[in-house]
């Protein structure tokens, strides 16, 4: 199986890179991009949240909780 090239900075393949940095050019600075980000990361937090809580019931290594208790 043969991997694409990566960037040795990030580790991403150049062709994922560009589009972003395309985007960040075009919008003058990195600002607009900065409620984007923080939206994926929410919900990237909770879906991690979710999943752990999820593995952990299923081991039974704790109760489940609520949305309110994370």
């Amino acid at each position: 199986m043969a991997c694409p090239a990566r960037d040795p900075a990030t580790g991403y393949p150049p062709e994922q890179i560009a589009p972003v940095i395309t985007h960040v050019m075009n919008a003058g600075a990195i600002a607009p991009l900065e409620e984007v980000l923080h939206t994926w990361r929410t919900r990237l937090h909770h879906r991690s949240r979710a999943m752990l809580n999820a593995s952990a019931h299923y081991l039974d290594l704790r109760p489940p909780t609520t949305h309110s208790d994370q």
